[in-house]
């Protein structure tokens, strides 16, 4: 961050800090912003660490952006990381949406696109359009899986399998139609195509079980009858079912 728009930046800061004395690092604000003026930028950096150490967030939030930049302070990816995590975990939309797409980029940490995902959820919950749009990138990607696993698993003889009332929440099952039917594969799917991107970014988990017995069992309603399938003794996934998962997950990027 260039001298200039610090001093800018400070004084957005300072205006309403001094206004309210209660505002975390409020004399340290204060400080910093005379310091900026003399032209001390070392004096005036060291003043906005010890505003974001009190736990002023936007000066958090400042100060990861000019460690990550460089300019009139010295680059340093440990710092800029320390306070744009102090800002996003302070609830700082545009430290949320940075950090998440670090997480998710793996920049300056170990790649967590669970975590990832939860800064860009938290980011999006404050406003942030950029958070909103990225969410919305990967709930396609991942409905995108979603279509190539059940075209992928269908061309290995699965079928969509017949559930109890018990069972009924699973809407996407498939049995192996090959076989002895012991291979089980559960889709998890969003459950409704209309929800929004933040809810629907884990739309894709592809799991291969194992159920030893399958039996038929009559269910009389009104005038109908319908057979559905129990299926019974769970276990471990048979030899098939496994490389059946392998194939699926590295076809479709799982």
């Amino acid at each position: 961050m260039k001298f200039a728009p610090l001093l800018t930046a400070l004084v957005l800061v300072a205006a309403p800090a001094l206004a309210q004395e209660q505002t975390p690092g409020a004399g340290y604000i204060a400080a910093a912003q005379e310091a900026a003026k003399a032209g001390n930028k070392d004096e005036a950096f060291r003043q906005m660490e010890l505003a974001a150490k009190a736990g002023n967030v936007l000066v958090a939030y400042f100060l990861a952006r000019a460690y990550e930049s460089g300019g009139d302070v010295a680059k340093d990816e440990v710092k800029a990381l320390a306070y744009l995590r102090q800002a996003a975990d302070g609830g700082h939309m545009d430290a949320e949406y940075r950090l998440g797409v670090r997480y998710l980029n793996g920049q300056g940490l170990a790649a967590d696109r669970d975590k990832g995902v939860d800064y860009l959820v938290r980011a999006d919950r404050h406003g942030s359009m950029p958070a909103f749009n990225e969410l919305a990138r990967i709930a396609k990607a991942e409905d995108d899986k979603l279509v190539c696993a059940k075209a992928a698993i269908e061309r290995l003889g699965y079928e969509r399998a017949k559930t109890t009332m018990a069972m009924f929440g699973k809407a996407n099952e498939y049995v192996r139609a090959a076989g002895s039917g012991g291979d089980f594969v559960a889709l998890y799917g969003p459950d409704d195509s209309g929800m929004i991107a933040a809810t629907r970014y884990r739309a894709v988990r592809l799991k291969i079980d194992g159920y030893s017995v399958a039996r038929p069992k009559q269910v009389s309603g009104g005038a109908s009858s319908v057979t559905f399938y129990e299926y019974e003794g769970r276990g471990a996934p048979s030899a098939q079912g496994a490389k059946d998962a392998e194939f699926v997950n590295k076809a479709c990027g799982l």
